[in-house]
């Protein structure tokens, strides 16, 4: 007997059903099962399409709708266009987020009251058209148990057409769709923050911000807002609670930009650097309101840049100039001696110009024929005289400063009568 069904169902389910054949005792009896199904299928399709379109309205048998925006961009943690619904387990009465492809649960959050950590909506800088909403919660589920924050990318004039077509609510602003998403949440057990919403009632004393940085090579944005700070939206999407938050340090100073380290009390280091100075107020009354602790000027960092300065300033033989002064007098040399040090290495005594140590590097006196030549090389000597006259008295400010720095003691003020004799020449 020959089945129509088979001449017009698809190949791969052609074979399907041949193998399944194979396995029952009555193959005639099989195939005319399966052909008042294909019949019947036919005959009631409009039914059929409209029992899939209420189906997806229900989210399944075990699931009813609540709240559903269709095709919305979600960011993480998968990519792709899905369908975001809330909805009630009819079960055990649980609420539960769901996202859908063509009725199709690709995952979710059950136990939205206990699941979900922190919700908020954010404004995506240079997209005026759209709103950020981030959800941090502890694990998903079906299939993939996904942990990473749902970040999903809503355009303002969709969601704004769909809830009026839906006439869920009085709907004319996108404000108005945001009041309606977050008293569904409400309602399911959880709370949509809208900080950034300057005529929210609830919004907290102190006003949310953000900055634009980079976090290793990646450029994104960071989010102040009263109990979280955001680093998004490029894997992974960083949320730090306030109270994880131990210090905070500032770092890179430059004119345009400086740096920014946050120190958990797990002892973990996240920082984000290029912040434009223009945004250092604003984030130090944010740091200071939190009563976050600022170490950038703390004991260790001091030595840390101590150290670096140091070895920035080391000449060939590894030990800077102010190093070797203070080693000079540790052991007992008088200070107006340090002159004798080599003062520029790349004096050589073969050079015509060098100027040896002699009794007459003291300013004593000079023979007439000494005289003449000396007058006949004026320029020369008088420059490179004046140089050398320069480099000492470098030395010696700057080792006057080290040691003052030790005992607390300002010689700022004495430094220009002290340099200006020829005591030191």
């Amino acid at each position: 007997m020959i089945f129509k069904f088979m001449e017009e169902i698809p190949k791969d389910l052609k074979k399907s059903v041949e193998k399944l054949s194979t396995q029952v005792s009555d193959t005639n009896e099989f195939y005319t099962v399966i052909q008042n199904i294909y019949d019947y299928a036919i005959e009631n399709s409009e039914q059929l399409a409209r029992k899939k379109i209420k189906a997806c309205q229900d989210l399944g048998s075990n699931s009813k709708t609540i709240f559903q925006l269709k095709g919305v961009s979600v960011l993480s943690p998968i990519r792709k266009k899905l369908d975001f619904a809330i909805a009630l387990n009819s079960l055990d009465n649980s609420f539960q987020i769901l996202f859908l492809k063509d009725n199709s649960v690709q995952f979710g959050i059950q136990n939205l009251n206990t699941n979900i950590k922190f919700a908020t909506f954010l404004p995506a800088p240079e997209k005026e058209n759209i709103v950020y909403l981030i959800i941090s919660y502890d694990e998903s589920f079906n299939g993939t148990k996904f942990c990473e924050p749902i970040l999903i990318a809503l355009n303002k004039t969709a969601v704004i057409s769909q809830l009026k077509e839906n006439k869920a609510a009085e709907i004319s602003t996108f404000q108005d769709c945001r009041d309606y998403i977050r008293k569904q949440a409400i309602l399911t057990g959880f709370r949509i923050a809208d900080t950034f919403n300057n005529n929210n009632i609830d919004t907290e004393s102190i006003s949310s911000f953000y900055v634009n940085c980079h976090r290793t090579t990646k450029e994104g944005t960071l989010y102040f807002l009263p109990d979280n700070i955001i680093f998004g939206f490029k894997k992974p999407i960083l949320i730090f609670n306030t109270d994880e938050i131990d210090s905070i340090t500032y770092s890179s100073i430059t004119r345009l930009t400086f740096n920014v380290t946050l120190v958990l009390k797990s002892g973990e280091k996240y920082e984000f650097s290029m912040i434009d100075q223009a945004e250092y107020g604003k984030i130090d009354q944010y740091v200071k309101s939190k009563e976050v602790k600022d170490k950038s000027m703390s004991e260790e960092l001091k030595a840390k840049i101590k150290l670096k300065s140091n070895i920035n300033s080391t000449q060939g033989d590894g030990k800077s100039a102010l190093v070797t002064a203070t080693n000079e007098i540790n052991n007992g040399k008088d200070i107006k001696n340090i002159n004798s040090m080599n003062l520029d290495s790349d004096d050589d005594a073969e050079d015509e110009n060098f100027v040896g140590e002699s009794d007459l590097s003291d300013g004593s006196e000079i023979t007439d024929m000494e005289k003449e030549e000396e007058e006949g090389e004026e320029g020369e000597e008088e420059e490179e005289t004046n140089e050398e006259t320069h480099n000492k008295y470098g030395i010696i400010n700057d080792f006057h400063r080290l040691k003052a720095n030790e005992f607390d003691i300002n010689i700022e003020d004495e430094e220009d009568d002290e340099n200006s004799g020829a005591e030191y020449d």
